[in-house]
């Protein structure tokens, strides 16, 4: 499924030539415009990812169990969804390893962040690559939240801001909500 992004500059053609792809493709596609919109613009996305679920006949299966090891589950995500051939661990991931471990939280599901623009760590392979080597340099444990954060590559996991915000231009004029693009 392609979930579409839309920004403000998008055009209706270029949303068009996106859409009549996917149809060629058989890929199910929806434009999502909740930044700009809230709820109501990420109604069609709700409701083509709603049709596909109830189409769907092949049950949901995890690419591995809860029991698994905490490095034998990053191995199935790593070479079964992203492509790669293997996994390395640096000292400090293998010392976080050590302290998951010790603390009980081997039971917790992973989250791997990793670059964008590749199921890689590595910023030169682009999409899903085959037959790499990926690296874990660290894994945080999110207890609260319920799962493990495997890093990978040198990544930013928060997206930074503009050097201006767009919230101090967003104002209240009488009733009217200005400055919202």
């Amino acid at each position: 499924m392609v979930a579409l992004n839309r920004f403000a500059s998008d055009t209706d053609d270029e949303i068009a030539v996106v859409r009549q792809r996917c149809a060629e493709l058989g890929v199910h596609f929806a434009v999502s415009d909740h930044h700009a919109r809230g709820g109501h613009g990420a109604l069609e996305l709700a409701r083509v990812v709603r049709e596909h679920a109830e189409k769907e006949t092949t049950p949901f299966k995890p690419l591995y169990s809860l029991e698994e090891s905490v490095e034998d589950k990053i191995h199935a995500v790593a070479q079964k969804m992203y492509g790669a051939r293997d996994v390395a661990y640096t000292r400090a991931a293998e010392r976080d390893l050590k302290d998951v471990r010790r603390l009980g939280y081997g039971r917790l599901p992973v989250c791997i962040a990793k670059i964008p623009g590749s199921l890689s760590d590595d910023p030169k392979l682009h999409g899903r690559p085959e037959d790499f080597e990926v690296t874990v340099r660290r894994i945080q444990i999110n207890a609260g939240a319920g799962f493990l954060v495997v890093l990978t590559g040198e990544i930013l996991r928060m997206p930074g801001l503009p050097r201006q915000p767009l919230a101090t231009s967003i104002d209240l004029k009488g009733n009217e909500i200005v400055g919202l693009h």
